[in-house]
């Protein structure tokens, strides 16, 4: 057998094996519904990058850390300093970024 026919064999068996992985591959697949469960997540993480979005775009409202408590966060109205206009948590005496007095 010259050294064509042995190129031309080998190259066929490559392509016969790329062709068997994939169709294992996709039943695969199928089977463990892989497919769907990645365009669930995908779905899910457009939607959080959604609200995210819409989080920044709302000027002055944050939510408070959980810390260990499993409750539900409760929203947190943040006041603009007036120097700097960064948030300030209410109460505070003094901005944290620029230490101007709060009123």
């Amino acid at each position: 057998m010259d050294t064509s026919g042995a190129l031309g064999l080998l190259f066929l068996i490559v392509l016969i094996s790329i062709v068997v992985f994939l169709i294992c591959r996709e039943v695969l697949c199928w089977y463990w519904k892989i497919n769907e469960q990645l365009s669930c997540l995908m779905g899910i993480r457009e939607t959080l990058e959604e609200i995210q979005q819409q989080l920044a775009r709302t000027p002055g409202v944050g939510t408070a850390p959980a810390g260990d408590q499993a409750t539900v966060a409760t929203p947190v109205v943040r006041l603009a300093c007036k120097r700097c206009e960064r948030p300030v948590e209410h109460g505070a005496r003094f901005c944290e970024y620029c230490g101007a007095p709060q009123a």
